[in-house]
């Protein structure tokens, strides 16, 4: 625990940088609004270089996963660890097929 108040206390220290350096207009063909809806997606791993190599089926890593994220919603991720809160932007970020 005495780690994680160092770093608490190291981050307060850092100097702080310009927001004017970092602002960016979006590419004009970016979309002004829009949303993200996904419907009982699953998602498996293939641990097998082949897939006859497969003894058994892969186990799903995700089942049947649905959601909505409304434009300009600001939404959050939480689970324990192993829940698959990486895998789920995985999938919105490069849609996994």
């Amino acid at each position: 625990m005495i780690v994680s108040v160092n770093r608490i206390v190291e981050f307060g220290e850092l100097d702080k940088e310009e927001l004017d350096k970092c602002k960016q207009e979006p590419d004009t063909k970016w979309p002004w609004r829009g949303e993200i809806v996904y419907k009982n997606v699953s998602l498996v791993f293939n641990t097998a270089a082949n897939l006859d190599d497969i003894d058994e089926p892969p186990k799903k890593v995700l089942n049947n996963l649905s959601f909505h994220i409304r434009g300009g919603e600001k939404i959050g991720i939480v689970g324990r660890t192993g829940a698959g809160k990486c895998i789920e932007l995985v999938i919105i970020k490069k849609h996994v097929y």
